[in-house]
Parts: structure tokens; C-alpha cells; sequence
């Protein structure tokens, strides 16, 4: 454990004990130390949402769980924490549309339903609210609930309390062996337990319980699920900005505004935001031609008109990659290579000789915008200077980016006999299939 994680480790815990303890604006200093060290840390944020929300800081609080059920998306523990923010800023649907998610999950959630019966009861649908508390385990709010649709057998209306106050909510102090300490940076630290992701307590704020981590590892099983819950675990999510993502299995996701150069051959799925999407064919630039070829040769691209969003899927034994390019830079990639590109980026065709081999048709891009190509593997680049130019051969180039002056080389003027060779010179940066 490095330097950096120890420091981490004291803030953390020791914003847990000063939360604990109810010191909760020293809670806020060191929990917002350790998350300055590590701004990911789940645990770090769930802790600092709870600070948040016991300072009155909502919509700081709804931030941070709102990002962490985002990213848990099976955790039903940040769910209910942000419908109580939601509760305490007046926003009852969005609490609502938490709690039902966290009921539909797990139907035996008590504090879930405990909390969903105020739901109810402050949208006036007394009938749901006593199921809910009946489901919660609170028979007496249940009969309250009964009372006030039949005045006549309960004169009185009641003002619902808050789930939990007769328990007190308390969050419970963490044992001794939890508490930090610094140790000498030359000792090894033993094994530090992890904090929990924070739990709704009894009471309308949320709680936190520590343990140790368990150092058994458990079987990994996959059981069957709810076609719901399936439905929402698998759904693609497609970036705000910048508009294309490859997802973590290779496929590019993208938001297309206005157009999108593509190849429809790519093209898995589209979703049209209002009219469907229409296309036109793209023809190669090429200075002094006047009836161009379709840009793409056998596979033409085109150019995909409307708004919404499509996933392209690589063929069999490619992976994609994604650049982004400005007006002052230029990149180049072969044809055959170039799967799609953003409207902004202009384009016009070059060619790149190698003795040997017939002419490959090359893609000047500029502008900006996201590139996509493939590749049959991993993408190297190697570095060209005016003091070291570069030679390679021609048939694992994908493109290059800079300025750089391409020269196909004879067989008698090639490196060791290097095989219809590319010389190139200029400053930039050659990308090589290797491998």
C-alpha cells in the first residue's frame, strides 16, 4: 500500500468516526480530503452524501447519488438515500420512481416501503400508503391510513410522522478496531477493513455501517432475473458529448446530429429521434475528376441524414478505434480502413503508391470531429522527424497524421529488401497494424 492510499485511508475513516460522532462539518473536511486523493471512490462519495444531507446541502447530496445509482445500478442502497433527498426538496415523483424501482427489486424491503407509504399519503393515495406500511412492518401507521378514508371510524387526521422517528435513526459507533491511525511509511500497513456503502437508517437520513471485508471469495453464479431488471442492466447509454464512445465490447456508440458519414455495412442499429433517417451516397474528392467514385470502393459510405443514435459493430477479427482531429491538423487514413466521421470533418482522396502493389486510395480528414477506423489489431504509431524519416512497409500502414510526404520505394532502394516499402518524411506520426 503506497503512501497516497495510507493518506486516503485516514481521511476516509476518520471522516466515518466524525460522522459517527455527529461532528459532521470535520466529517465534511477530511471526507472531502480523501475524495481530493482518490475522486472515484464510491464509499468516499456515499459518506460525503450523507454529510451533505445532514448540513441541508440537497442538491449536493442528490448529485453524489445520483451518480452512484447511475453507476450501481443493482444497488438499491443509493436509490433509497436519493429518494429521501428527493422527499426532503419536494420532489415526491422522483422519490417515488426510486422506491417503486427498489420495491419491484426486492418486494421485502421494508424501509423501502416504510418510506414509499409517505409517498403515497402526501399524493393522497391513502389506500397505497396503508398496503405500504402494512408492508413495511407498521401496523399502527397502516390503521392511521385506514382512519383517515373512514373519518367516521377516527375523527382526528393525524399528521404522519417521519418513518423512523420513534426508533431514533441512530448510526451505531464503529468498534475500536476500525479507527485509523498513521503509521511510519517504512512499516507495511496490515490489511484495513472497507467502509460499506451506506445504508438508509430507520430514520429519514441516511446511515452507514462499517465492517471488515470478508477474505473468502465467493462463488460466482448467475441466476435468472426479472425481463425488467435485465431490460435496464443491459441498456446502452449513449455519450452527451464528445458524441461517439466505444463500449467496453468493441462497438461504437454515437449520437448522430444533422449527419454522420458511416458504412451502412457497419451499422447494427439506429433510432431516429423524430422522422426517419434518409442517405446519400459520398464520392472521393479528388482534385480534376469531375465524376468522382464513391467514396469506400466496394463498400461505399454514406452520408446518414437526421437525428438520433446508431451503433456500428466491427466485422469479424477488426477492432475500432476513435480519433479526434482539429483544423490545424491533418490525418490521413487509408480508404478501405475508415468506417465513419462527423460532419464538421472535411475530407478529400489521395493515393499512396507501393512498388508492387496497386495504388491505395487514401483519406485526407481535417476540421473538427471524431474519426472512426478500423484495424485487424492493436494500432502502433511510430514517430517521424525531419532528422529521422521512416520506412515501413506499405500494406500495414492505416494512416498517418502531420504533415508527411509518403515516397514508395524500388525493391533496390528498400532496407534489406524490405517488400514494397513506404519512405516516409516530414514531422508527424505513421499508425502500423503490427502484430
Amino acid at each position: 500500500m503506497g503512501r497516497n492510499d495510507q493518506e486516503f485511508l485516514f481521511h476516509l475513516y476518520r471522516g466515518s468516526e466524525l460522522l459517527q460522532e455527529n461532528a459532521v462539518d470535520e466529517a465534511k473536511a477530511e471526507l472531502e480530503r480523501a475524495l481530493g486523493l482518490q475522486p472515484r471512490d464510491t464509499e468516499g462519495q456515499a459518506l460525503l452524501g450523507i454529510v451533505y444531507f445532514r448540513l441541508g446541502m440537497y442538491p449536493r447530496a442528490i448529485e453524489i447519488y445520483e451518480k452512484l445509482a447511475r453507476s450501481n445500478p443493482t444497488e438499491v442502497t443509493p436509490r433509497i438515500n436519493l429518494a429521501l433527498c428527493y422527499l426532503k426538496t419536494g420532489q415526491a415523483e422522483s422519490a417515488r420512481d426510486h422506491l417503486e424501482f427498489v420495491v419491484s427489486e426486492d418486494p421485502s424491503h421494508q424501509r423501502a416501503w416504510g418510506y414509499l407509504g409517505l409517498v403515497y399519503q402526501r399524493f393522497g393515495d391513502l389506500e397505497k400508503a396503508r398496503v405500504a406500511f402494512e408492508r413495511s412492518g407498521r401496523p399502527k401507521l397502516a390503521e392511521r391510513m385506514a382512519a383517515l378514508q373512514n373519518p367516521a371510524l377516527d375523527g382526528a387526521s393525524p399528521e404522519i410522522p417521519e418513518i423512523g422517528r420513534e426508533s431514533g435513526g441512530s448510526i451505531p459507533p464503529p468498534p475500536p478496531s476500525l479507527r485509523p491511525s498513521l503509521m511510519p511509511p517504512s512499516l507495511r500497513p496490515p490489511a484495513l477493513p472497507r467502509v460499506q456503502m451506506p445504508v438508509a437508517s430507520e430514520g429519514t437520513e441516511p446511515s452507514l455501517r462499517v465492517t471488515a471485508v470478508d477474505s473468502r471469495m465467493p462463488t460466482q453464479l448467475v441466476l435468472p432475473q426479472p425481463a425488467q431488471r435485465f431490460s435496464r442492466q443491459s441498456e446502452l447509454v449513449f455519450p452527451e458529448d464528445p458524441r461517439f464512445a466505444l463500449h467496453e465490447q468493441g462497438f461504437l456508440l454515437a449520437r448522430v446530429d444533422g449527419s454522420l458519414a458511416l458504412r451502412p455495412q457497419w451499422l447494427s442499429a439506429l433510432s431516429c429521434d423524430r422522422t426517419p433517417f434518409t442517405s446519400q451516397p459520398l464520392r472521393r474528392r479528388t482534385a480534376g475528376d469531375e465524376q468522382p467514385e464513391l467514396l469506400g470502393g466496394a463498400s461505399p459510405l454514406v452520408n446518414l441524414i437526421g437525428s438520433g443514435r446508431v451503433v456500428l459493430t466491427p466485422r469479424a477479427q477488426t477492432r475500432l478505434f476513435l480519433v479526434t482531429v482539429s483544423r490545424d491538423e491533418h490525418l490521413y487514413v487509408k480508404e478501405s480502413h475508415l468506417v465513419c466521421f462527423e460532419p464538421q470533418v472535411e475530407y478529400e482522396t489521395g493515393q499512396l503508391d507501393a512498388h508492387g502493389r496497386s495504388p491505395a486510395i487514401v483519406v485526407k480528414l481535417w476540421g473538427k470531429g471524431t474519426v472512426a477506423a478500423f484495424s485487424r489489431g492493436p494500432v502502433h504509431s511510430l514517430p517521424v522527424t525531419r532528422d529521422a524519416p521512416l520506412v515501413v512497409r506499405a500494406d500495414r500502414v492505416v494512416g498517418w497524421l502531420g504533415r508527411l510526404l509518403p515516397r514508395s520505394l524500388p525493391p533496390d532502394q528498400a532496407p534489406s529488401g524490405l517488400h514494397a516499402s513506404v519512405a516516409f518524411s516530414g514531422q508527424g506520426s505513421v499508425f502500423l497494424e503490427i502484430g
